[in-house]
């Protein structure tokens, strides 16, 4: 029996000694800390002129972080955290929703504040600290490396898959002009933001449709519109976005450098609208299924023309494309082709409308000649597929797909080739080539059994 009652009373006295001592050493190393900043020479006044940035890459937070797990300097409260807080913690760097805020003293280069921080949290008057922050320089290089610590330091690291703006705070693109015959687009207005997300505002232009089997200048419609782009993280790939917004009107457009037009000619029958939504919406239902884009696009002619708008010397034919939906699902980086790039593939349906129509001098109107009167029966589908490979970075970028279409109304198909190739994401050539597998030039007059078409390429970003 006394036994047990020493084995209680040791238990309870260890307990009690365990828990003032505690109490001790905390109140120690408050003293400490204390003491310690009181010993830093204070330059508050001169803290609108300290260098402050953030870190925002995913990856490089991640190896911080995990450099502060190793070292067991993980603090919340002035406390260490068990395995299980841990896990937590971890995982919400994981999530991407933390950033690294900093601060370098104002009489040398070493930082004096480092801490980790929700996006929503920054530039706070008292901001909610994801775990305590450090504000000495010396024990953050013992926690991080002398090697890790300079990169840091000197930001003499380089942003993946985020940004190439490195080191300013108002991260992300300040200027994109991407100027093509087929895709050209200038970027004029974005958000300005301290952390990775990013609202981009352009002006393009869209000359053709691929999936309707009618590149470039084959088609009489060039789209002028603005569209607005939303990133999570800010690449240096043009298309990769959470979601994207567009809207543009068609206006006439040539056909030049083609040396054999088909028998009857495509012309615009009317005024037309586009649109395109295209975006990621299994990031947005949590499910980890990265670059998986979801794209309807289409356009709509909306008013009709009259002979007045043709000034016809003689009776002529014409075929009009007026409208046309394209319904795509693409899967980016499906996995890395060894050195050649990153493989991607899409499947889709696209369906477009034909009128053909006559246009006679003694005729106010257009004269519609197509056999089929009811407006849904005038549409021919496609259903299509895509696979194709892509290299970013370095100082060769391109993109390389076979694209195939089957027709399942007009039992007809094309089969060709999509490339491009940028010098230093600056100079490059796009090009299209289409070919029929089978096809009736007697029985669609309108179309070629051959579609070629190209494009310098000049892109400046920073």
């Amino acid at each position: 029996m006394k036994f047990y009652r020493i084995i209680i009373l040791s238990i309870i006295f260890s307990f009690t000694l365990s828990y003032f001592g505690q109490e001790i050493d905390s109140s120690k190393v408050q003293h400490l800390k204390n003491v310690y900043s009181n010993l830093e020479y204070n330059t508050i006044a001169f803290d609108d002129l300290k260098g402050k940035w953030q870190i925002t890459d995913p990856l490089l937070i991640r190896e911080i972080f995990n450099r502060f797990i190793v070292n067991d300097a993980v603090r919340l409260n002035s406390k260490e955290l068990l395995n299980d807080s841990l896990r937590i913690l971890s995982r919400k760097v994981q999530t991407g929703d933390i950033i690294i805020d900093l601060r370098k003293r104002y009489y040398d280069d070493e930082i004096e504040y480092f801490a980790f921080l929700a996006v929503e949290e920054l530039d706070k008057e008292n901001p909610k600290y994801f775990i305590d922050p450090i504000n000495d320089g010396f024990y953050l290089k013992k926690i991080l490396g002398e090697e890790l610590y300079l990169k840091v330091k000197d930001k003499g690291y380089f942003f993946y898959d985020i940004t190439k703006d490195v080191y300013q705070s108002e991260v992300g693109y300040n200027f994109d002009v991407n100027l093509s015959l087929f895709d050209p687009y200038v970027m004029f207005w974005s958000t300005t933001s301290n952390f990775r997300n990013k609202y981009l505002l352009s002006l393009f232009g869209k000359w053709g449709e691929n999936y309707i089997f009618l590149p470039g200048w084959f088609s009489s419609d060039y789209i002028l519109g603005a569209k607005l782009n939303f990133r999570d993280v800010l690449t240096q790939d043009p298309n990769n976005y959470m979601y994207e917004l567009a809207v543009g009107i068609a206006v006439p457009a040539g056909k030049p450098f083609i040396s054999v037009l088909p028998s009857k000619s495509i012309l615009r029958s009317g005024e037309s609208i586009y649109f395109k939504i295209s975006g990621q919406p299994l990031k947005y239902m949590n499910v980890d299924f990265d670059k998986f884009f979801v794209n309807l696009e289409g356009m709509f002619t909306v008013t009709d023309y009259n002979r007045s708008d043709f000034k016809p010397k003689a009776v002529f034919e014409f075929t009009s494309i007026r409208d046309y939906l394209v319904f795509k699902l693409n899967k980016k980086d499906l996995f890395n082709l060894f050195d050649f790039g990153q493989f991607e593939f899409a499947l889709g349906v696209s369906t477009h409308s034909i009128f053909n129509y006559i246009v006679d001098p003694v005729s106010a109107n257009l004269i519609d000649t197509s056999p089929k009167t009811d407006w849904t029966n005038k549409f021919s589908h496609f259903v299509f597929s895509e696979i194709g490979i892509e290299k970013r970075g370095g100082l060769m970028q391109y993109s390389l797909s076979a694209l195939f279409g089957q027709n399942i109304v007009d039992d007809y198909n094309y089969v060709g080739v999509n490339a491009r190739a940028m010098l230093s994401d600056t100079f490059g050539v796009e090009m299209k080539y289409y070919t029929a597998l089978k096809f009736d030039k007697i029985k669609y007059p309108y179309r070629s059994d051959t579609y070629f078409v190209f494009s310098p390429i000049f892109r400046i970003n920073y």
